[in-house]
């Protein structure tokens, strides 16, 4: 189960992050399904979505990709349904923005104006070209993108009873590599493994600790 304790707690009290897999228990076609459209309704900044998804289901794929993976995190995944890698561009190109408008006009997200359209085409590259000429961190701020996809990814399937586990444990230029993502402008992030976890899960069973609120939370009073 990807909730723990009482049955009838909410999921974000529940959640954790499984350290052992089922290998018997792959998702079932429907359930990746499920994931896919999870993922792709993920939500970014100035909906630039600039993440992009590999995806491991086979052993061999596992072989070509877990020399990138630091020793102690190979167990504990390996049994995984899936792997998913999230890649951000190193750099934004003209292709993506335009694709992206395009989509957007065609699911109707924005009245058929030529001006309006244009206007949010221009938002979204000014913000983009904010990034990467004047902050120079456009790869950082894609990958806080990256990292927003995969919160609401992970809260999203724990409902419906699919662990997952966050892999930061990865030699990521070394994963780079093994997918010639260079050639393709993409960096490796985050890797993310799903499935469900196994009964023998050292960690489905501990309660979750954070601090109190009092130390979370603080009042912003007006002047």
């Amino acid at each position: 189960m990807a909730l723990q304790g009482c049955q009838n707690a909410p999921s974000w009290l529940t959640r954790y992050t499984a350290k052992s897999y089922d290998a018997n228990r792959p998702l079932t076609e429907q359930r990746w399904e499920t994931v896919q459209s999870i993922l792709q309704a993920s939500p970014s900044s100035v909906n630039a979505q600039w993440t992009h998804f590999y995806v491991v289901d086979s052993e061999k794929a596992k072989d070509r990709i877990e020399p990138a993976l630091h020793v102690f995190n190979r167990r504990r995944v390996r049994n995984a349904s899936h792997w998913i890698i999230f890649t951000v561009p190193l750099h934004p190109t003209r292709r993506h923005f335009r694709a992206v408008l395009r989509k957007e006009i065609q699911d109707g997200r924005y009245p058929r104006v030529q001006e309006y359209q244009r206007g949010l085409d221009r938002s979204r590259r000014f913000f983009t070209r904010y990034h990467e000429k004047e902050c120079q961190d456009f790869v950082q701020w894609a990958t806080q993108q990256a990292y927003l996809a995969a919160g609401f990814f992970v809260g999203a399937i724990a409902p419906l009873g699919i662990d997952s586990t966050y892999l930061e444990g990865v030699y990521f230029d070394k994963l780079d590599q093994r997918l010639d993502l260079a050639k393709y402008n993409q960096r490796s992030v985050l890797m993310i493994a799903v499935g469900h976890a196994s009964t023998r899960d050292p960690n489905a069973q501990k309660p979750k600790s954070r601090l109190s609120r009092e130390q979370l939370f603080t009042k912003v009073v007006g002047s």
